[in-house]
């Protein structure tokens, strides 16, 4: 069984010192106005693949006794042998991710990922690994692969108004850290529910590649993803 731990490192950048510290060294204008969570109760995205609707994504934000609980579903269908539907859960605490499950069917391959934060040393009598502290790291498992990442993790569901400045995240399918690098696309304007609304855009390249796009509260709008032929899939709201 393979094992796998994440460190600071000029390509695998996920420690308390590394990304927290270069997200904020970052120019971030529209976090000024930005709650740390979306104010959205709710999301709903149609995936969109060469014109045509593929599928979609829901997201759901639950916030009880000082912890956000993230739910997401997607559901695809990207031709007569491609499929995709996934749920993924993730526990928020104090802005760090302290709890992450998914189970994902990708093509008829199914992938089970599990991970808990523990606590530091200061929390080792608590009965609960994730009641408080976060210096143990994000441990888990996925399929065949156990790892433990240190320090603040975002994973790949695009709705945390920091992974444009995350210089690395961790992949809800396979348990991998994906190092990326973003850059900034011009300021555009989406239509959501009729409504043209102003958004700032990211595209995000390396081992994650894809585009962001999030309205001023930085509530994700849109966010696309290329095939395995470089063809976009797009979300829309």
């Amino acid at each position: 069984m393979r094992q796998t731990s994440f460190r600071y490192g000029r390509r695998q950048v996920l420690t308390a010192a590394g990304v927290a510290t270069a997200a904020l060294a970052l120019p971030q204008p529209a976090l000024g106005l930005c709650g740390l969570y979306p104010q959205s109760e709710s999301m709903e995205f149609l995936a969109i693949k060469q014109g045509e609707a593929r599928g979609w994504r829901r997201m759901a934000f639950f916030r009880q006794s000082g912890r956000l609980l993230v739910l997401s579903e997607t559901e695809l269908k990207l031709g007569p042998r491609q499929s995709f539907r996934q749920k993924v859960e993730e526990v928020w605490q104090d802005g760090w991710l302290v709890a992450l499950t998914a189970d994902t069917v990708e093509d008829g391959v199914p992938y089970r990922l599990r991970a808990e934060r523990k606590g530091g040393a200061a929390d080792k009598e608590s009965d609960d690994p994730i009641a408080g502290g976060h210096g143990g790291g994000l441990a888990g498992q996925a399929g065949d692969l156990r790892f433990n990442v240190a320090g603040h993790v975002i994973a790949t569901t695009f709705w945390h108004r920091d992974t444009p400045y995350a210089q690395a995240l961790l992949s809800v399918i396979d348990g991998l850290v994906k190092v990326v690098r973003s850059d900034s696309l011009p300021e555009t304007r989406i239509v959501v529910g009729g409504t043209q609304v102003p958004a700032r855009g990211w595209r995000l390249r390396g081992e994650f590649p894809c585009s962001l796009w999030y309205d001023r509260d930085c509530t994700l709008l849109r966010f696309e993803q290329p095939d395995a032929r470089g063809r976009p899939l797009t979300f829309v709201r």
